[in-house]
């Protein structure tokens, strides 16, 4: 019972956080190598992954003495955790406190203030997909907090492939434009499958917001190659 209230728990947390970067002020970067792209990128049909490659083991309950609910991510770091109503020890006081005590974040990570009680994880400047913390509180103490955080290490995060080349990319694929109402088109951070673990890698994002679903699309930001594609009713991009 308890399982089914914390998960409850969690899908109304992330509903009210942005899963998308759509209004970030990244400027687009300027491609050195804008002569040398490769008309056969422009052909492609089916993308790198699909939704089968993504690892259905990415979530382990556990249980801690005090009856706290923990999720730990297939990475080894926390993710979703219930305190309860009477924890002990007393869980912490604020967001910035939680990251402190279980997040290894580096000088290159950066959690920023999304909606009213919402964070996204930034790398290098970059939003991360899927990044995003929300919380619960039970008087002036954490009581939930929900959320992904992906370690990243050394990634760099200048594209090869330009924005305008990536949209031609991605409008060749749905064979429509990337410009329009509900539409945005944006450079982030995406972790994939690589055998047992997930591989972070820059890639630029087109997102389409009809009412009913969202659409989603990815492209590899230094190869130009056609990563991923989802349509899903939900507020997760994938997994």
């Amino acid at each position: 019972m308890k399982t089914k209230t914390f998960i409850g728990m969690a899908v109304m947390l992330l509903a009210l956080i942005s899963m998308t970067a759509c209004n970030n002020d990244n400027d687009p970067v300027d491609n050195p190598l804008e002569d040398e792209f490769d008309p056969a990128l422009l052909e492609q049909t089916t993308p790198e992954f699909t939704s089968s490659d993504f690892r259905d083991d990415l979530y382990v309950w556990t249980t801690s003495t005090n009856g706290t609910w923990v999720i730990h991510k297939l990475n080894g770091i926390v993710g979703d955790i219930n305190y309860g109503w009477e924890p002990s020890p007393e869980p912490p006081h604020t967001a910035e406190d939680f990251f402190k005590d279980n997040l290894p974040l580096t000088a290159d990570d950066e959690m920023k203030k999304d909606g009213l009680y919402g964070y996204r994880q930034y790398y290098k400047g970059i939003p991360v997909e899927r990044g995003t913390w929300g919380f619960s509180f039970n008087g002036d103490v954490i009581y939930s907090a929900v959320g992904h955080f992906s370690v990243i290490h050394n990634l760099d995060v200048t594209p090869l492939i330009s924005e305008e080349n990536a949209k031609r990319i991605v409008e060749s694929y749905i064979k429509d434009s990337v410009e329009g109402e509900d539409k945005c088109f944006y450079l982030s951070i995406m972790e994939f499958p690589a055998e047992t673990t997930l591989e972070p890698r820059l890639v630029y994002v087109y997102k389409y917001d009809p009412w009913e679903y969202h659409n989603y699309v990815y492209v590899d930001a230094k190869t130009g190659r056609l990563l991923y594609q989802i349509t899903c009713s939900g507020d997760k991009p994938y997994y």
